[in-house]
């Protein structure tokens, strides 16, 4: 399970919030503003390295040679209640005997998320970070150890309208959707039939009942395979992003235009689409065959998640 949400957050978690409408200044719970400087409050500095020395197979802090937070946190686009995005870079050949860097990043993904750890109204989530100049194609990083910025504070204009500044793709967001809204009817079409199908169960004849638990069990193949079809398109549009947002060094996240125009564009449609809930939906729609099937205990869960009642 943690292996699945781990490969979601990778690119939901960088939330740069650039669909949303600017906020008047950067959140004042996490920056002390000096006329147009920002930095890093002491205590919110604080909070993130003693959360930090909370883990307890690596010394995070000592081993972390950069902290970095990046996302909406370091822009004026960010929403209450998001993530303060703790990212750490490090030596992943200075860690103990069988921990590589992908087996860190799983485990301290695990550990944090099972705990709550607010500053104000947000939270505090911590990532290993294992393509350091990944985190250049976010709109801010910035340094904690160093209290300095390495790109931004980012911090667009009042008037920034993200429905104008991307109205040239949504007609791509159209084309993702419609796709993914013709399986959620194929999906609950034959959740409707399978609610009937079982119904009718406690009255057909003795002698047809077997046929009836046969088209019971097609059904609930059908209904796996119509979660398995939602589940690629959400990989899909997860690869996209991810296939833009990969550079090879953090003079490419920062000079290619072309990368960034690519990012900024697959970034918009991904976002589009987790704010109109498609990830959402489809992830819980995931949980049900984390075993490989859905099971009839399973169904009235499922027929909430459609509206099916």
């Amino acid at each position: 399970m943690f292996d699945m949400l781990l490969r979601e957050t990778e690119f939901i978690r960088t939330r740069e919030s650039s669909i949303d409408f600017p906020q008047t200044d950067l959140p004042k719970d996490i920056w002390d503003k000096d006329g147009d400087s920002y930095v890093l409050k002491p205590e919110v500095k604080d909070k993130i390295l003693q959360a930090l020395a909370t883990y307890p197979k690596v010394q995070l802090v000592e081993w972390a040679q950069e902290i970095r937070i990046v996302g909406s946190i370091t822009s004026n686009q960010y929403q209450e209640g998001a993530d303060i995005d703790v990212h750490l870079v490090g030596d992943t050949s200075k860690l103990p005997d069988g921990m590589d860097g992908e087996s860190l990043k799983k485990d301290v993904y695990k550990f944090f998320k099972q705990k709550d750890i607010p500053v104000g109204n947000f939270h505090i989530e911590v990532y290993i970070q294992t393509n350091p100049a990944q985190d250049y194609m976010s709109v801010g990083v910035y340094d904690v150890k160093n209290d300095e910025w390495e790109k931004g504070p980012d911090k667009k204009d009042r008037g920034f309208n993200p429905y104008e500044a991307y109205a040239e793709i949504f007609d791509k967001i159209r084309s993702s959707a419609q796709g993914a809204d013709i399986k959620f009817g194929e999906l609950k079409r034959d959740v409707i039939d399978y609610d009937v199908i079982k119904k009718a169960l406690g009255y057909v004849p003795k002698e047809n009942k077997e046929k009836i638990k046969e088209e019971l069990q097609k059904r609930l193949d059908e209904i796996e395979q119509d979660i398995k079809a939602l589940m690629k398109d959400k990989l899909d549009w997860i690869n996209a992003r991810k296939l833009a947002s990969n550079p090879s060094s953090k003079e490419q996240a920062l000079n290619d235009l072309k990368l960034a125009k690519e990012f900024g564009e697959k970034n918009a449609i991904f976002k589009f689409l987790n704010r109109y809930q498609y990830m959402k939906v489809i992830s819980e729609l995931e949980k049900m065959i984390e075993d490989d099937n859905v099971n009839s205990e399973e169904m009235e869960t499922l027929k909430s998640i459609l509206g099916v009642f």
